[in-house]
């Protein structure tokens, strides 16, 4: 095996065609957004209407990672940004430079403003040589609640 990896941006149909294969690591990224605003369905109808594009990441051998980014607009001040909603793989080390020069060319093409994502904190120790800021801080208290079940 070689430590050459191809990072690619899939066109729809092919993110669509490749989909089985690109969901569970589209899952293992969204697992570590604190929100989980978005799931793995949504993903799916977003990159069906165009609002989600799929990046791979592979060697010669297998399918080594997976980024989802969306394209959206800030209401609040017209920006246009690019957003990381998924992002896992293996070997990340390996890939990760390239990725992130794709996903800048991306918001580049689509004049966005910003590349913006959520994660564990351990991202910011990554990125921050890639030139990424922390912008804000999620803090999150577990409640124990107890539901009523509904009669049947």
């Amino acid at each position: 095996m070689t430590d050459e990896y191809t990072v690619i941006e899939l066109p729809t149909e092919q993110a669509l065609e490749f989909w089985p294969g690109c969901a569970p690591y589209v899952q293992r990224g969204l697992e570590h957004d604190p929100y989980c605003r978005v799931h793995t369905t949504d993903i799916h109808k977003q990159i069906q209407e165009g609002w989600a594009r799929v990046v791979v990441i592979h060697d010669d051998q297998e399918l080594r990672g997976v980024a989802v980014a969306q394209l959206y607009r800030q209401p609040s001040d017209d920006q246009v940004v690019l957003h990381v909603a998924s992002l896992a793989g293996e070997k990340m080390e390996h890939w990760l430079e390239q990725l992130l020069q794709l996903l800048e060319a991306m918001a580049t093409q689509a004049r966005c403003n910003a590349i913006t994502m959520v994660g564990r904190k351990g991202w910011q120790r990554t990125l921050r040589p890639h030139g990424y800021d922390l912008d804000a801080i999620s803090m999150r208290k577990t409640l124990d609640v107890v539901r009523e079940e509904s009669a049947a």
